[in-house]
């Protein structure tokens, strides 16, 4: 009896191939589609859950854990390069970069040659940054609550000695400010920004649209507020958590020029990139 020879076979193993490949991309759509829902449900449930002094807190230890696998080493991206190119005052300008991490964008401003100093909510962060530039630098661990509670309201604490600079322009790092999750703590924050950088640029990147909660987040949530402390502040709907960023908030634009306006600014949003992002200016 013949069984035929590689050739007869081979259709037989290509048609397997073919229906194992459908499977494994059927699979691999179920699977996704499970990491999403978990994702969207658990973080549904720190949404409904948290107060927004935790959600800042949660971000921070997010953003500390992740230091291990950040290079501060990697430089600019290409549109943080072409922006700082064009609005920030030549070097050797002094320049506070705040939500600094471990130094990616102080560290190329540095050999840049200029003058510059650092704020960083993680402790870790903090002390990476400052490891890496120059003995010179002022470089503080602080939130920007602290940040503003220090230079606006006068509060004795780790920014006192940032609260008494003056600078030529400050860089918000990296989407920091889509961090910040409540109106009027960004306003105090970019007060604060203005009051000790009175004439140069301040530049901010954020995240801009809206997107729905599905219909696991919608789960998560209601989960969430069960959980919730009786009577403890909640986030706002517009708040996400996101898990490689912490809690966000897609910030509205108008919200941005307005806020110039009160400080005597005007808002000029950048040319479409990746992040949105503008620079505050006199």
């Amino acid at each position: 009896m013949s069984f035929g020879g590689p050739e007869s076979i081979q259709p037989v193993r290509d048609a397997s191939l073919r229906a194992a490949a459908r499977a494994l991309a059927r699979l691999d759509r179920h699977v996704l589609r499970a990491i999403s829902a978990f994702r969207s449900l658990t973080g549904g449930i720190l949404h409904g859950a948290c107060t927004p002094a935790e959600a800042a807190r949660l971000t921070i230890a997010l953003f500390d854990h992740s230091l291990a696998r950040s290079d501060p080493e990697r430089g600019l991206f290409d549109w943080e390069r072409s922006w700082y190119a064009a609005v920030l005052p030549p070097a050797p300008a002094r320049v506070l970069v705040t939500a600094a991490g471990a130094g990616r964008e102080a560290i190329v401003l540095e050999r840049q040659g200029y003058a510059v100093d650092a704020l960083e909510p993680s402790s870790r962060g903090a002390a990476e940054c400052a490891r890496r530039l120059a003995p010179t630098s002022l470089v503080t661990a602080a939130s920007y609550q602290d940040v503003a509670r220090s230079i606006l309201d006068g509060h004795l604490n780790s920014c006192a000695t940032i609260a008494r600079q003056t600078y030529d322009a400050i860089v918000l790092g990296w989407t920091s400010l889509t961090n910040v999750l409540v109106p009027t703590d960004r306003e105090r924050l970019l007060m604060a920004c203005d009051r000790i950088c009175p004439s140069g640029p301040i530049l901010a990147s954020y995240w801009v649209g809206g997107v729905s909660p599905s219909r696991a987040g919608r789960l998560g949530r209601r989960i969430g507020e069960f959980l919730r402390r009786r009577g403890a502040p909640r986030l706002a709907p517009g708040v996400e958590f996101v898990p490689h960023a912490g809690f966000v908030v897609r910030i509205d634009e108008r919200e941005l020029a307005q806020v110039a306006g009160r400080l005597g600014r005007r808002f000029e949003r950048a040319a479409s990139a990746p992040f949105a992002h503008g620079t505050f200016v006199k």
